[in-house]
């Protein structure tokens, strides 16, 4: 399930506050984890120019269409003899992993705070990163004996990502997902299972109550 791409008065007031010193990539992330939207760097610059905001950050990326000044000629051309000699000898052979390569059951904490076991040696999918999964997920799993829900993120009752207990992990349906767990506001307030099952079941509501309004609002009800 895509999450959403609408931009709405909290979003944008979300966007105002957060964008200044922080890049597209970061704004995208952050996006994400925070609202549960799918956006493109492209649509994060349109939205920052139609609101009239500046990041301040440089990417120091070259300009579309740039073409390195290198491309086309022989290597034989600009590096020594020396020098190719030494990319030949570090050069990876086809099929050759990298010495420091992490095995397969390796545990890692990415970026965002989240664990990780590496399930498969390369990605499944071209330019996919999916050899990593969420640990949560694997220990929610054989808890259930079931695949994870599709369209839920993972919610830690407590807000403590690296407690892997059964019970602190949490399948989010996305729908409800902004409301209880992100947003301007800052979510709902919750700090155990059970606190944050009263909090979807609140979200809930709100989704039903929402739909309903936009009903009338369409001329779908009276």
């Amino acid at each position: 399930m895509r999450g959403r791409r609408t931009w709405t008065p909290e979003a944008d007031a979300w966007l105002r506050s957060y964008a200044p010193g922080h890049s597209t990539a970061e704004i995208v992330r952050e996006a994400r984890e925070r609202l549960g939207m799918e956006l493109s760097t492209y649509a994060v610059k349109n939205r920052l120019h139609k609101l009239g905001v500046k990041t301040g950050v440089n990417s120091g990326r070259f300009k579309p269409g740039h073409q390195p000044y290198t491309k086309g000629v022989p290597r034989s051309e600009w590096m020594s003899p020396e020098a190719i000699e030494r990319c030949r000898r570090t050069q990876f052979a086809k099929g050759q992993a990298a010495h420091n390569a992490a095995p397969v059951g390796s545990e890692r904490v990415n970026s965002a705070g989240i664990v990780e076991v590496k399930v498969a040696e390369k990605p499944f999918g071209v330019k996919a990163h999916d050899n990593w999964v969420p640990k949560a997920r694997i220990v929610w799993e054989r808890e259930h004996g079931e695949p994870w829900p599709d369209g839920c993120r993972c919610v830690f009752a407590d807000h403590d990502k690296l407690n892997l207990a059964p019970e602190n992990v949490v399948p989010v349906p996305q729908r409800i997902y902004p409301i209880v767990n992100g947003g301007v506001s800052g979510g709902l307030a919750y700090h155990d299972r059970e606190s944050l099952d009263v909090a979807m079941a609140y979200a809930e509501v709100v989704v039903v109550r929402r739909g309903l309004q936009t009903g009338r609002h369409d001329g779908g009800g009276r």
